[in-house]
Parts: C-alpha cells; structure tokens; sequence
C-alpha cells in the first residue's frame, strides 16, 4: 500500500469509479482498516469497488469459462450504483460477479495475503484465512452463492 497514495496523488476522480484491485501484503499500515477503505480514503470523489484481486491478471485474462463453469469474481464496496456498473462489466466478460457487501466487511473478505489476518500479539494465535463459496439450488432453478471466510488455527 506504500506507492498508492503517490499514484493517486492530485488527481481529480469526479465521481468515476475506481476498482481497487491491490493487495496490502503487509497490513501493518492500515490501522485496523480494510486496504480498499484505505483507498477509499485516498480517491474520496470516486465510488470504490473492491474486486479482481483474487485473482493472477492470467487468470483474469484468460477465458472465464472452465470446466463447464463460470470463474467467480469477488466484489465489494460502498456504492450500489458502481457495484452494479462493475457487476455488469465481470459478467460481460464472462465472469460470475459475487457481491460480498461494503468495503469494512466484504473488503475483509477479499484481502488476500498477511493483510486478512490483523496483527496479533502472540504468535501462537496467528489466524490462517480459508475461503469457501457454497451454493445451493433454489427451487426456481437459479442457485445462491455464499461467500464465507473462517480462521483456521496454525
């Protein structure tokens, strides 16, 4: 996170939206916030939208559809509005968009690396991070997907 205040220093967001695809691998500069709040904070005339960080860019530009599936995309942020454009953007590319919420809690959902675990005083506590997507078919055909993320103890 240390080169993204200077990369978006003294521009001018005018309301556009920003899909924040970064990964704080440190966290230790976030002061109990998500990374994507962080960024929020630095573009704050844009509408932020979490999403394609889960992901290696091969993978993302790569055909979304494997094995006679979709590839899931994560998204998150504050904005209805943007959330929707960005979901409409992921699907037309063939993704299948899932909105995890806002930035504080979806965006926790999303940090990949030592970002998702907060810092803890005892490294015997240290938390590890799995993340799971159920779905379920509803009885009109179409299926519910639950994000869910859980501590496994190291």
């Amino acid at each position: 996170m240390a080169r993204v205040p200077e990369a978006v220093r003294d521009l001018k967001w005018n309301g556009q939206i920003v899909i924040d695809a970064t990964n704080d691998s440190d966290g230790t500069d976030l002061d109990g916030r998500t990374s994507s709040e962080l960024v929020a904070e630095l573009v704050s005339s844009a509408r932020v939208v979490k999403g394609a960080n889960t992901l290696v860019a091969a993978l993302l530009g790569s055909d979304p559809h494997q094995a006679g599936g979709q590839r899931v995309i994560f998204l998150s942020g504050d904005d209805a509005d943007a959330k929707s454009e960005v979901v409409k953007l992921f699907e037309d590319a063939g993704f299948s968009a899932v909105d995890l919420g806002g930035l504080a809690t979806g965006g926790a959902m999303q940090q990949v690396g030592r970002s998702a675990c907060r810092p803890q005083p005892d490294p015997a506590r240290r938390v590890s991070w799995r993340h799971e997507v159920t779905s379920r078919p509803r009885p009109s055909g179409t299926e519910v997907v639950t994000p869910a993320i859980s501590p496994l103890r190291a």
